[in-house]
């Protein structure tokens, strides 16, 4: 009859039966399309391959070229000239060694005349040497004069006898070969009326590098607890970093000008005085050499520490080099 065939059991295997036909239709289309899209997908991958390969094939054969040969022939020319200039150089490196670091304390045994001697510090460095040898050399931040090149000259051949003059260390270096090539003719004969010298390094990235936190802790124990004037010049980024300066009694600040400072020295040092402290610390640039010396002919320490925060921030910190710093702070 006709109703049996509305059974329910009946009629659900009736319609259940076409609809999984059309799902598994849906379902095995869906999946031909998907596979057929991950090989094009695939096939385009492959071809940016290729390409990417054959770029690179084109990009390694220029650099094997005429790349390459540039390359090697600009090495092996910098590699002559490096070789030029140390045989160049022997004679005169043991012509300063002789003069200079035979007469040369290393770096804790300079520390150790400024804590224990109380000697005030002067140092010379590339700058001082050229500002005193060259009437038209000059730093960004001072002007070179007859009067600055006589008053280094002085500090060299006659300083206090309460002053230590600091020297610099002899690299073998590309700058320093030109420094000393270009000036050791006039500086050497100076140097060479002095019987002891400190190193001017104590205050660069070189002391922090070898000696790390003894370097700290050498530098602290030279003014542990006592009372100091600190000199730079105005709007100067020098900072008196914690870790090297916090153990100082007390500071007052004393400034001089942005620029130009020797020129300001007799004011400066007049300033100092009345404050009737006996310790200076000095981040001046080379107006600092000369003022170091003036106050130590006055019974005062003052000591040129010039880039010391910026060189134990740049070791110990990762800061940038103290030369990479603005001298002068940006409003």
């Amino acid at each position: 009859m006709l109703i049996g065939r509305f059974r329910p059991g009946f009629f659900l295997v009736e319609v259940q039966v076409p609809l999984a036909k059309r799902l598994k239709r849906l379902l095995t289309g869906a999946a031909a399309e998907k596979v057929a899209a991950l090989r094009k997908q695939t096939a385009l991958l492959e071809r940016q391959n290729e390409l990417l390969a054959e770029q690179n094939r084109i990009l390694r054969d220029a650099v094997d070229g005429p790349m390459a040969k540039t390359f090697l022939e600009t090495k092996r020319m910098r590699d002559a000239v490096e070789n030029i200039r140390h045989v160049s150089m022997a004679p005169l490196r043991r012509e300063i060694a002789d003069v200079l670091q035979a007469r040369q304390l290393g770096f804790m045994a300079t520390i150790d005349a400024l804590r224990d001697e109380r000697k005030s510090l002067a140092r010379f460095g590339d700058g001082e040497f050229r500002l005193m040898y060259r009437l038209e050399h000059k730093l960004k931040f001072q002007r070179n004069s007859p009067e600055l090149m006589l008053a280094l000259q002085r500090v060299l051949t006659m300083p206090s006898a309460h002053t230590l003059v600091g020297m610099p260390q002899v690299f073998v270096g590309a700058h320093w070969s030109i420094v000393f090539a270009e000036t050791w003719h006039f500086v050497g004969p100076m140097v060479a009326t002095q019987e002891r010298f400190g190193n001017s390094h104590v205050t660069r990235p070189m002391f922090f590098h070898q000696h790390g936190q003894q370097a700290v802790e050498a530098w602290r124990s030279v003014w542990e607890g006592r009372d100091a004037v600190v000199v730079s010049g105005q709007g100067s980024r020098f900072d008196l970093v914690p870790a090297l300066f916090d153990n100082l009694g007390s500071v007052r600040e004393v400034f001089s000008t942005p620029t130009d400072a020797f020129f300001d020295l007799d004011r400066l040092v007049g300033e100092v005085e009345d404050t009737g402290r006996d310790l200076v610390l000095l981040s001046l640039g080379p107006a600092a050499t000369v003022a170091a010396d003036m106050l130590a002919a006055k019974g005062i320490q003052a000591l040129d520490i010039g880039h010391l925060s910026s060189s134990y921030e740049n070791v110990l910190l990762g800061a940038d080099l103290p030369e990479h710093v603005p001298p002068v702070r940006v409003p």
